[in-house]
């Protein structure tokens, strides 16, 4: 992934089969890698068919409003 732009954030996403975002992370990418941002708790979903990463402003939004940049179809 590209490093994150000057006031802008990743944030990871578990979406549930019904189509609910909880939000799972907050992270940013800088020119050595990944770093999370420690504030961010780990959301708990029951059931998770996908996760996707999407950029956001800085710190996160409990709804997701960026475009996805990555995704991945969990379980079977």
């Amino acid at each position: 992934m590209k490093p994150s732009d000057p006031g802008r954030t990743y944030q990871l996403w578990f979406i549930t089969p019904d189509e609910k975002k909880v939000s799972a992370a907050v992270f940013d990418v800088g020119r050595r890698g990944v770093r999370r941002d420690r504030r961010a708790r780990a959301a708990r979903a029951r059931k998770i068919a996908v996760a996707a990463v999407t950029e956001e402003p800085a710190g996160g939004v409990p709804q997701p409003t960026g475009a996805i940049q990555l995704v991945g179809q969990l379980g079977t």
